[in-house]
């Protein structure tokens, strides 16, 4: 069974291997499959065979820029925006900035969560997300700057916040209690 073993995340998936039996390969499976370590090569290789909305959700791939950039088409770009395994850095996220889901980016605990990162693009951060991503530098001069901004019921339940009995009062109209 073709779709089982393409499924099965045992198997020493490779070039070759895939190759040999590129018309029984369930490419579905294939692309979702953890033990798919592929680099750029050979997801090149294979580039009209993957399903990419699961290749884009595959954290096991060897994720590079030049990666993302040559198969920027490609991408299922709302699973790219979440995808943790990304080299992500502000060039990156610069570069495609017109095709990242910016609600699902404001989720990802993986960022470079740095001040500069968060101003330069704070009109797209989608605040109610970003207010419950506890990948965030949380701090009392970050909830200060976007006080207006945030969503105060997530910032309620997130944990990453730097919680103490000062934190509480400073905000004490602001929680969602």
């Amino acid at each position: 069974d073709w779709t089982g073993l393409s499924w099965n995340h045992d198997l020493p998936l490779n070039a070759g291997l895939l190759e040999r039996h590129g018309d029984r390969w369930d490419w579905t499976g294939l692309s979702a499959n953890l033990a798919l370590h592929a680099d750029q090569q050979l997801v090149g290789q294979f580039a009209a065979y993957w399903h990419w909305s699961w290749l884009s959700s595959n954290p096991s791939l060897r994720w590079s820029e030049a990666l993302v950039a040559e198969h920027a088409q490609r991408w299922d770009w709302p699973a790219l925006s979440a995808q943790p395994k990304l080299p992500w850095s502000p060039d990156l996220i610069a570069r495609n900035s017109e095709r990242w889901q910016w609600p699902e980016l404001s989720s990802n605990p993986s960022l470079p969560w740095e001040p500069t990162l968060i101003a330069t693009w704070s009109e797209r951060w989608d605040w109610p997300a970003l207010s419950k991503n506890s990948g965030l530098c949380w701090n009392e001069s970050l909830l200060d700057t976007y006080s207006d901004r945030w969503d105060w019921r997530g910032l309620s339940q997130n944990p990453a916040l730097p919680w103490s009995v000062e934190l509480l009062n400073r905000y004490l109209e602001r929680w969602a209690w």
